[in-house]
């Protein structure tokens, strides 16, 4: 049995691929992309937006973006100087967002005759942002034991592990689990927005140890935000964002996206990294008509 992964460029068109029937398949699709590094795999976040399009589109309603995931932002780099490295994403740096949207005829049939690549273009937020005065609506996405932060405003935070989705907003969280706690030592930057750890959520034999009963009481409450289908979690975003308000507007989005704090001054054309002028580099002769070369004396008294 073959157990490649597909590649984003090379899905056949068809009218979904993403959102998939079961709830299983859903958390554990993984799919490549190629990038300049070479083959990389979709992160949860890219995955998650692809299928919610999927199915907004089949709805009528809503349109999602993604970001790139927090570590796609490197502090450090070869390549650059330090002066252009950005500084690290904050708090308010979503995974995905969700912007209210009613479908047309024209929308959809667009929708369905882009490629799947197309499609993912055109969700990264960072190639197409919504407009400026667009309200939208943060998302968290945590597959894994990554951070929780309390947001400067409202915020949705969703969960995912192998079998089931929890959807809340950093205010029930942040009410129900409370921040997480460090040593003086390993504080980090924002570390006192961080909301306590759920390792419940991915490893449910945790909860069988009675070391761990100070878990019995969050994980009871956790119950009640857990969702047990892809469709039932589309339902329940779209609800929840037609009830809370919006994060923020779209314009506001840049103060999160990581840039260089203080960017050097780029160098001009033709001016060396020393500062002097950049020696004239040689014409070329490339598409120049080509001159034939005369006969030495040694050939012309071989012909006669």
């Amino acid at each position: 049995m073959c157990n490649k992964k597909p590649v984003l460029r090379q899905l056949e068109h068809s009218r979904r691929y993403f959102w998939r029937q079961s709830i299983d398949e859903q958390l554990s699709l993984k799919i490549h992309e190629r990038d300049v590094n070479g083959k990389r795999l979709l992160s949860g976040n890219e995955i998650l937006v692809m299928a919610l399009n999927e199915m907004a589109a089949h709805r009528g309603r809503g349109f999602f973006f993604y970001l790139p995931p927090m570590r796609a932002h490197p502090t450090k780099s070869l390549l650059i100087p330090e002066s252009r490295v950005p500084s690290p994403p904050g708090p308010d740096y979503p995974s995905l967002f969700y912007m209210d949207y009613s479908w047309t005829d024209q929308a959809q049939r667009g929708f369905y005759s882009e490629s799947h690549r197309g499609r993912y273009l055109k969700c990264n937020a960072l190639i197409n942002p919504p407009p400026d005065a667009t309200d939208i609506h943060c998302v968290q996405f945590i597959n894994s034991l990554q951070p929780v932060y309390v947001t400067s405003n409202l915020s949705l935070v969703v969960y995912a592990n192998e079998t089931e989705f929890y959807l809340s907003t950093t205010t029930e969280l942040d009410a129900i689990l409370g921040r997480q706690r460090f040593n003086r030592a390993t504080r980090a930057p924002h570390s006192d927005l961080i909301i306590a750890k759920t390792p419940y959520v991915w490893n449910k034999t945790l909860l069988l140890n009675p070391r761990n009963n100070r878990w019995d009481e969050e994980a009871r409450i956790m119950e009640r935000f857990k969702i047990t289908s892809f469709e039932g979690l589309f339902e329940k975003i779209t609800l929840q964002c037609g009830t809370v308000p919006p994060t923020m507007r779209a314009s506001e989005l840049r103060t999160t996206i990581p840039h260089p704090a203080y960017p050097e001054i780029g160098i001009p054309l033709g001016v060396s990294l020393n500062g002097l002028p950049e020696p004239a580099s040689p014409r070329t002769t490339r598409g120049a008509p080509r001159k034939r070369e005369k006969p030495t004396q040694e050939i012309c008294e071989q012909l006669m």
